[in-house]
């Protein structure tokens, strides 16, 4: 068999059905080309055309005319209720097309590609499908070898060794040999926390998906470093909320969403989903880890209502009291370097948003300021604005508007914006 005529695939599926249309289809929305091995050249195998489907089609049938016959005992009066076996059959049918349909369709927006035929594991990363029962050679669907992690040769662990024999997680899958390390006398060897492990899968699993491009803009934050100074104090006592920069910069995003709705967007397939609400993401960065609480419609917040939910959620993300719902179905994500000093980064985008802003430290600089007597050089409050994005769907220039609008809105922020 040559070369040309394999073809590479992340995952194959061989005998699918309904759990493996389920794994394929899922595995299609997280950007692998995925196939799947059917032996009959109608989609839905057994189950489908043979098995349950038509199965509880043929006992709806049967359940409706037991009721018919038997309505008199709750007062329905029916005369001459009969079995037409044709008709039942074609019900069927159209019960069993209608399923294969929608089969076909979810197939096709994710990109899954069905091959029929009868599929055989030849060698770990290499399936061989037969088309004629003959020829096992007909068709290659071959598993990327960069995708399959090479087992290292270890001592084995100690019978007393706590999960010992498990298997390796999608992140290790994903490392090539070659690049695994190689421990050291004395190193020492330690299990990723649960939290550790799912925040390296997601990371992965984001890169994998996204095609990440990032963007840089410098704002000029001194109006607002100045009004909070002389605010903060009158803010507290009178709200019982810090005001700290973070409300500032989401009523900036909020602002830049409505204005560029593709960065408010997730990719399904070959669609775009434009959410019409926007829920910000905000990175609350833990003890060993981090983690993402939503402030929800946070387009219907006012400043003070953005402060309080910022406020209430990073507490109660530390002290480790969010509810599961409070962490999920963000739009849009927002993570802040500057706590820890740093000028600037380029964040991973938070599947399955596209997009996602980095504030960086804000520090003094010397800053070429535009005056009635023309240019002069002052100290300057100056903040880096980063905005990774996904390339499916955000072009360079609408990532960069959208900067550019968060930029303006912050330099020209006043304290009739905090009402």
């Amino acid at each position: 068999m040559s070369a040309e005529r394999d073809t590479l695939y992340d995952v194959v599926i061989i005998g699918s059905g309904p759990g493996g249309y389920v794994a394929a289809i899922r595995a299609g929305q997280h950007g692998l080309k995925t196939a799947i091995v059917e032996r009959s050249s109608k989609l839905g195998g057994t189950c489908l055309h043979r098995g349950c489907i038509p199965t509880k089609a043929m006992l709806h049938t049967a359940s409706r005319l037991h009721e018919a016959r038997h309505g008199d005992t709750i007062g329905v009066l029916t005369h001459d209720v009969r079995l037409d076996v044709a008709r039942m059959h074609r019900y069927k049918d159209r019960v069993v097309a209608k399923n294969a349909q929608g089969i076909a369709y979810l197939m096709k927006k994710n990109r899954v590609a069905v091959v029929h035929g009868t599929g055989v594991i030849e060698r770990p990363g290499r399936v061989g499908v037969s088309t004629t029962g003959d020829d096992i050679l007909a068709h290659i669907a071959r598993l990327r070898e960069d995708r399959v992690a090479k087992p290292r040769h270890r001592p084995a662990p100690a019978e007393s060794s706590p999960g010992a024999g498990a298997p390796p997680t999608r992140a290790q899958e994903a490392i090539p040999a070659q690049y695994l390390p190689t421990p050291g006398p004395r190193d020492e060897r330690r299990p990723m926390s649960p939290m550790r492990r799912l925040i390296a899968e997601q990371m992965v699993w984001s890169k994998r998906i996204s095609a990440h491009v990032a963007t840089f803009l410098e704002v000029d934050m001194t109006r607002i470093v100045r009004l909070r100074q002389a605010r903060k104090a009158d803010f507290l006592r009178t709200n019982g909320v810090k005001l700290t920069y973070m409300p500032f910069i989401m009523q900036a995003a909020v602002s830049a969403l409505r204005a560029f709705p593709a960065c408010n967007a997730s990719v399904d397939g070959d669609d775009v989903l434009y959410h019409k609400d926007i829920h910000i993401g905000l990175a609350v960065a833990l003890e060993k880890g981090l983690i993402v609480p939503v402030v929800r419609h946070a387009d219907e917040k006012s400043f003070l209502g953005l402060a309080r939910a910022i406020q209430d959620l990073a507490a109660r993300a530390r002290s480790k009291k969010l509810l599961p719902g409070e962490v999920q179905g963000g739009t849009f994500s927002i993570t802040n370097y500057e706590t820890f000093g740093s000028l600037g980064g380029t964040p991973v985008i938070n599947q399955p948003q596209v997009a996602i802003l980095g504030i960086g430290a804000i520090e003094k600089r010397p800053w070429v300021v535009e005056g009635p007597d023309g240019d002069a050089i002052a100290i300057r409050h100056i903040m880096m604005l980063s905005l990774s994005y996904d390339h499916r769907l955000v072009d360079g220039a609408t990532g960069s508007l959208f900067l550019d609008h968060v930029k303006r809105v912050l330099e020209a922020h006043d304290e009739s914006m905090m009402g």
